[in-house]
C-alpha cells in the first residue's frame, strides 16, 4: 500500500476548497478604500505641480551677456549722429534722383556731421561684446549713410568723380565699422547706399586720389565683419535675452501664461477648431514644452548657421522656420546666407576696377589680365564669397569684370538679376549691374 505523498509546505489536513487569503476585517478595508481614494485624488495634482516646476525650469543655459565698455571710434560717431538728427532741412525721400538745388541745401548744413563721423573712422570700433547703445544713434547712423551717397551723387552732378568716389567709400566705411560695434543689421544696407554710387563713378574716376581710395576698399574688404563673427556676437545677446524673458515669465500662473502666448503666439494649431478651456492646441503645446528646450533649439539654430557661415559655400534660402514659437521670436534668421556676405562681394569687384581703372591711367592701356596689376596696385585677385577668383577680359576693348557666383558656371559676362540670381544660381554678378535699380540692364 503507497503512503500519500504532501508537498513540504501544504498541512495534510488542509482542506483545497478553503482560501488562503488573510480575513480583512471591515475596519481595515474601510482604511485600504479611503488611502485608495485619496492616492487616486492627490497624485495628478502632485504629478502635475512637479511637471510645472519642471516645465518653468530655467537653467543658467545662455552666457553671461557681457556688456563692454562703448568704443571710441563709436562713440565719438554716435554723438556726431545725434547731432545730425537735427539738422534742417532733411533729405528728400527719394534724393537718388533729386539734383543740385535739392541736394545741396541739407548736405551744407550737415557738413560738420558727417566730418565728425569721418574722423572717427581712425579709431577703434571693434568690440568683442554688445555696449550700450543710445536710442537715436542708429537712426543717425542710418542719416549719415545716407548724406555720404547723396553727396557723392552732388559730387558727380557737379562734375567731380574723385569726390563722388571718396564719398561712397565713405558710405561703404560707415557700415563697416558699425557693423563691428553693434548695428551689424545695418552694414549692409549702408554698403549698399555707396556701392550704388560707386559703380557710376569708378570707371571714370581720375587719377587724384584713386590709389587711395583703392588701398581703402582693399582695406575694408579684409576688414568687414564675417557672418561668424557677428553670428557668435548675437547668440549671447538673444540667449541671454530670451534666458531673461522665460525668467519673467516663469512666476505667472498658467492660465497668464496660456493668454500671453495667444497674443503672440503665431501660426495654425495642427487641429484646427480643437481647442481646450479655450485655447488651441499649439498654444497648450508652446506653455507646456520645457524651457530648457527653447533654449537649445535658439542655440541648435546658431550653432547651424555658424557652421553653414564658415563655410565659402551657403544655402541661399537659410533653414526653415523654427517649430519652437517661444524660440521663432529670437531667431537669427538667415544670417549665414548670402547677404550677409554680399557687402564682400562687391568689394571685390569694385576693387578689381579701381585697380584696372588705374592701371589704364598709369599706362595708356588695359591690362590683358589681372596679374599684369603691379602688387602695390592689387596684392591679390580678389575672391568672391565662393572662394573664387574674379573675372577679368577685355570685349571689345573695353573691361569685363564678374564673379562667376553660386553655380560657378562662366557665363561670359551674362548679368543676372541682383535680387534674384543668388537664389536661382544663374548668370554673372557683373560690376556695373550690381544695383537692381539699374535693372534691367542698357543695351
Amino acid at each position: 500500500m503507497r503512503v500519500p505523498i504532501h508537498p513540504p509546505n501544504e498541512s495534510k489536513d488542509s482542506d483545497p476548497g478553503t482560501s488562503v487569503r488573510p480575513d480583512w476585517g471591515p475596519q481595515y478595508r474601510r482604511m485600504l478604500a479611503l488611502l485608495t481614494l485619496s492616492l487616486a485624488v492627490v497624485t495628478p495634482p502632485f504629478a502635475a505641480a512637479i511637471y510645472w516646476r519642471y516645465v518653468n525650469f530655467i537653467p543658467s543655459y545662455a552666457p553671461a551677456l557681457p556688456v563692454s565698455a562703448e568704443p571710441p571710434g563709436h562713440q565719438l560717431a554716435a554723438r556726431a549722429a545725434d547731432r545730425l538728427q537735427q539738422v534742417q532741412p532733411p533729405l528728400p525721400s527719394r534724393w537718388q534722383l533729386a539734383g543740385v538745388k535739392v541736394l545741396s541745401p541739407p548736405i551744407a548744413a550737415s557738413a560738420q556731421p558727417l566730418a565728425e563721423i569721418r574722423r572717427a573712422f581712425a579709431l577703434n570700433w571693434r568690440v568683442p561684446a554688445p555696449f550700450p547703445e543710445t536710442s537715436s544713434s542708429a537712426q543717425g547712423f542710418s542719416s549719415a549713410a545716407e548724406l555720404f551717397a547723396a553727396e557723392s551723387r552732388l559730387r558727380r552732378l557737379q562734375g567731380d568723380p574723385a569726390g563722388a568716389l571718396r564719398y561712397s567709400v565713405d558710405a561703404m566705411e560707415l557700415g563697416c565699422r558699425v557693423g563691428q560695434a553693434q548695428g551689424r543689421s545695418s552694414a549692409q544696407a549702408f554698403q549698399s547706399e555707396g556701392m550704388e554710387q560707386a559703380e557710376r563713378c569708378a570707371d571714370v574716376a581720375p587719377m587724384s586720389g584713386l590709389a587711395t581710395q583703392l588701398a581703402r576698399v582693399h582695406r575694408l574688404r579684409l576688414e568687414w565683419p564675417r557672418a561668424v563673427e557677428s553670428l557668435e556676437i548675437d547668440r549671447q545677446v538673444k540667449l541671454a535675452r530670451f534666458t531673461k524673458s522665460l525668467q519673467e515669465g516663469a512666476s505667472q500662473t498658467l492660465w497668464e501664461q496660456l493668454d500671453e502666448a495667444e497674443r503672440s503666439g503665431s501660426g495654425q494649431s495642427a487641429f484646427p477648431g480643437s481647442t481646450l478651456f479655450g485655447h488651441d492646441w499649439e498654444t497648450w503645446k508652446s506653455v507646456l514644452t520645457p524651457r530648457t528646450h527653447s533654449l537649445a533649439v535658439l542655440d541648435h539654430r546658431f550653432r547651424e548657421l555658424q557652421l553653414r557661415a564658415s563655410s565659402p559655400v551657403r544655402d541661399g534660402y537659410g533653414p526653415p522656420p523654427l517649430a519652437d514659437r517661444r524660440a521663432a521670436r529670437f531667431d537669427p534668421g538667415q544670417m549665414g546666407g548670402y547677404r550677409w556676405e554680399w557687402a564682400r562681394h562687391n568689394l571685390a569687384l569694385l576693387e578689381t576696377a579701381l585697380a584696372v581703372r588705374l592701371f589704364r591711367l598709369e599706362h595708356g592701356h588695359y591690362p590683358a589680365q589681372l596679374r599684369e596689376i603691379e602688387p602695390e596696385r592689387l596684392p591679390e585677385i580678389p575672391l568672391d564669397i565662393w572662394d573664387q577668383p574674379v573675372v577679368y577680359r577685355l570685349r571689345n576693348g573695353r573691361p569685363v569684370i564678374y564673379s562667376l557666383a553660386r553655380d560657378g558656371v562662366n557665363d561670359g559676362g551674362k548679368a543676372a538679376n541682383p535680387y534674384t540670381f543668388i537664389e536661382h544660381g544663374t548668370g554673372d554678378a557683373v560690376w556695373g549691374k550690381l544695383c537692381a535699380s539699374d535693372w534691367p540692364p542698357k543695351r
